[in-house]
C-alpha cells in the first residue's frame, strides 16, 4: 500500500512539474518529492522484509504450541499484530495521500 501511494505521488509531481517547464521552483520541489519518495519505497521495502521475518518467527513459535488454548492466544495476537500493522500502514500513508491531494487539485 505505501509503495501505490509513493509511486502515485512521485507521479504526480513529475506531472505537474511536466505541465509548468519553464517554472524552476516546480521542477526543485518535484525532484525532492521524489526523493522522498525514493525513501519511503526503500523503507516499505525493508518494513515489509522484517514483517515477514517477524511473521516466519511468530509461525515457528505456534507450530511447538500444543494446546488448544495456548493456539488460540497465538492466533488472537497475530491477528492483533496484523491488523496494528494495516492501522500503521495507513498512518503512514495518510499524509502522502494529502499531499498528493493537494498537488493534484493546485
Amino acid at each position: 500500500m505505501i509503495d501505490t501511494v509513493a509511486e502515485a505521488t512521485e507521479k504526480v509531481a513529475g506531472e505537474v512539474a511536466d505541465a509548468f517547464p519553464g517554472n524552476e521552483n516546480l521542477k526543485e520541489a518535484a525532484s525532492r518529492i521524489k526523493t522522498v519518495t525514493d525513501a519511503i519505497e526503500e523503507d516499505a521495502e525493508k518494513a515489509e522484509a522484517l514483517i515477514e521475518k517477524v511473521s516466519l518467527v511468530t509461525q515457528s513459535i505456534f507450530f511447538f504450541l500444543s494446546d488448544e488454548k495456548t493456539q488460540a492466544i497465538a492466533i488472537a495476537t497475530r491477528e492483533r499484530e496484523r491488523e496494528r500493522e494495516r492501522e500503521r500502514e495507513r498512518e503512514y500513508a495518510r499524509p502522502l495521500i494529502t499531499a498528493a491531494d493537494s498537488v493534484a487539485t493546485t
